[in-house]
């Protein structure tokens, strides 16, 4: 199995790779091939050692890509006090915060004014007063009374009122399937007018093909053709496969009707685990699997029972049990969960798949499911993708010991007749999907928008 599944690793590995582990998850690390990802695997897999992907690209210098025009500026308003003066005055001079002792966030602050604009922000007037950081001096304070000395009568002081704007963005969550330029919604706190907008994304690999609608007369095997990118996929089963019965669901601890609004199953579910996945509360009526060691009598003829036992039915019966017995565990199948085979009949398979599913023509051949054969990469929107494929010249049903209409004509070195009838697939539609594609990278301030403020 590891020559099989890790022809393309070294032997030479770390003494505390886990193996088995690997071969379970090497699934992943071939799809990451080429990402700063991968190549941190490889160390630890080597070396058992965190290591950092240095790229050229980190310190390259890129013609025109300075930043030529970044404006350092003070968001303000005026009280119904300060309105008596107009801050276009300012422009200039210089600005004073002066020193508040009963606030020691107040102190000394000073400016030389480079501009002033002044817009409407719903019913506030917003003064945007421009400085330069090299005239400036101190902290300007949110809320602080500002002054200076008008530039068209030196005998005047015009007073404005700091107002806090929105200054940096942190990503807390990236999202996903984002587009440059999209805009955020900004929800919360007491401020009114930013905007911001998405300004770099990150690109990755398409991680599957979800089948919107299954259409009608595909085969296994069709091949997905992407819009763009390197990405490859096939359907991987058509017709079905062969889901649990009623009764062998896991039952789930849900809300009670009328606690829950909106869209929802209404589902318990436990916290957010490390991998972004949740679980649910399971019912105890849901089946269970039986772990017990029972005792047995000689010959195996039977099982001791306990002296408290008093039940007619199997069910109801107390058995006493080796000490290796283990509690029972649930078998936790859902609806859209697939009968498979073991593990050992798909060992030599050229892809990983375990649904047992119908034969050829006994269904209308809708598409079940599509398996990735290369998820590609520097996707930063998701692609589209169409399915076609070949059709084969089969026999007459008269001389097919069959009625499957699937026994093809071969050539005596190998290979099939095609056959000239067009591709029948039809009304199917996939969407390729990747979870690191198009998430945001950093943000772009388009406005700064104010902190609402009581006029006096």
């Amino acid at each position: 199995m590891k020559k099989e599944f890790l022809n393309t690793i070294p032997e030479d590995t770390d003494d505390a790779l886990n193996t088995r582990k690997l071969i379970k998850n090497i699934k992943s690390l071939y799809r990451a091939k080429g990402t700063a990802k991968a190549h941190k695997a490889f160390f630890r897999i080597l070396f058992n050692e965190n290591s950092e992907v240095y790229t050229p690209s980190d310190d390259m210098l890129r013609v025109s890509d300075g930043t030529w025009n970044v404006q350092s500026f003070i968001r303000c308003t005026q009280t119904t006090l300060q309105q008596a003066q107009d801050p276009i005055f300012l422009t200039g001079q210089t600005i004073t915060q002066a020193n508040d002792p009963s606030d020691t966030d107040v102190n000394l602050a000073t400016a030389i004014v480079e501009n002033i604009l002044k817009f409407q922000e719903g019913s506030t007037q917003i003064i945007e007063i421009i400085i330069n950081p090299e005239t400036t001096t101190g902290t300007f304070v949110n809320g602080a009374t500002v002054t200076g000395i008008s530039n068209n009568d030196p005998d005047l002081t015009i007073g404005v009122t700091v107002s806090q704007g929105l200054a940096t963005v942190t990503i807390t969550n990236d999202g996903g399937t984002l587009t440059v330029g999209d805009e955020a919604t900004l929800t919360g706190g007491e401020g009114a007018g930013a905007r911001i907008q998405i300004q770099d994304i990150s690109g990755a690999g398409v991680d599957e093909v979800i089948v919107n609608a299954v259409g009608q007369n595909y085969q296994e095997g069709d091949t997905l053709t992407f819009s763009s990118g390197t990405a490859q996929a096939k359907v991987a089963v058509v017709n079905g496969g062969i889901a649990p019965e009623t009764g062998n669901l896991s039952i789930h601890v849900e809300l009670e009707t009328g606690t829950i609004t909106g869209g929802g199953s209404g589902d318990l579910l436990f916290e957010t685990i490390g991998s972004n996945t949740t679980s649910k509360f399971l019912d105890s009526s849901s089946l269970m699997n039986d772990t017990d060691i029972r005792i047995e009598l000689e010959n195996e003829v039977g099982h001791l029972l306990s002296q408290e036992d008093e039940g007619t039915q199997t069910s109801e019966r107390f058995y006493i049990v080796q000490m290796d017995s283990e509690p029972e565990k649930p078998i936790v199948m859902e609806a859209d969960d697939r009968i498979g085979l073991e593990d050992r009949t798909v060992f030599n398979d050229s892809y990983s798949t375990i649904s047992i599913v119908q034969e050829n023509a006994t269904g209308s051949g809708d598409i079940t499911n599509v398996r990735m054969i290369a998820s590609g990469s520097g996707y930063t929107t998701l692609p589209t993708a169409t399915i076609s494929g070949v059709r084969f010249i089969a026999l007459e049903d008269d001389t097919n010991s069959g009625t499957d209409g699937h026994s093809n004509i071969l050539f005596e070195d190998g290979g099939r007749v095609l056959s000239n009838i067009a591709f029948d697939g039809a009304d199917a539609t996939v969407i390729p999907f990747g979870d690191e594609i198009g998430k945001a990278t950093s943000f772009n301030i388009v406005e700064h928008g104010i902190l609402s403020l009581i006029h006096i």
